[in-house]
C-alpha cells in the first residue's frame, strides 16, 4: 500500500471511530435523559436526580461490574437504578450511618475525581456500602448530610 493511500485509509478510519463513539455518547445521553423524566414520574417529589456510575456494594465483593444509572435524592431515601442489567437499590435516610468522598472503592478507581461513598445499615443489621461517581459530589453530599 503506498503511503498516500495508508495515510487516507488511516484517516477514514479514525473518523469512523470518531462517528461511532460519538454516536455512543449521544445514546447514552439520551437514555439517560429518558431515565430521568422516568425517575421524576416515580418520584414527583425528589430533592435531586442525577446520572451516576455505579462502583460496587461492599457487601457483594470486588467481583462486580460498574455500571450507569440514575441517582435519586428524596426527603425519605436515596435510590439507585441500574440502567444494564437492570437492579435497583432503596437506602432509607434513616438508614444511613455515613457519608464520604472516597478515591476508589473495591479496588476501583477513576481519575475523574473523587466517589460518593455512603454506609448504611442493611435490612438485616449490619453494615453496607455503595459507592457513586457523579458529577458534583461534594454537592449531592451536601444534600444528603441536610437531610439525615
Amino acid at each position: 500500500m503506498a503511503l498516500p493511500s495508508l495515510l487516507i485509509f488511516i484517516g477514514a478510519l479514525l473518523l469512523g471511530l470518531a462517528l461511532v463513539f460519538t454516536l455512543i455518547f449521544a445514546l447514552i445521553a439520551l437514555l439517560a435523559k429518558r431515565r430521568a423524566d422516568a425517575a421524576k414520574a416515580r418520584f414527583p417529589g425528589a430533592v435531586t436526580i442525577v446520572s451516576a456510575n455505579f462502583f460496587g456494594q461492599e457487601s457483594l465483593g470486588m467481583a462486580q461490574v460498574r455500571g450507569n444509572g440514575t441517582l435519586v435524592l428524596t426527603n425519605s431515601e436515596l435510590f439507585f437504578e441500574k440502567w444494564a442489567p437492570h437492579t435497583e437499590y432503596h437506602i432509607p435516610l434513616r438508614q444511613i450511618t455515613q457519608i464520604e468522598t472516597v478515591p476508589s472503592f473495591l479496588g476501583k478507581g477513576t481519575s475523574a475525581g473523587p466517589l460518593l461513598k455512603v454506609v448504611y445499615q442493611d435490612d438485616r443489621g449490619g453494615s453496607d456500602a455503595i459507592a457513586w461517581l457523579l458529577r458534583d459530589v461534594e454537592g449531592f453530599k451536601r444534600q444528603i448530610e441536610s437531610r439525615l
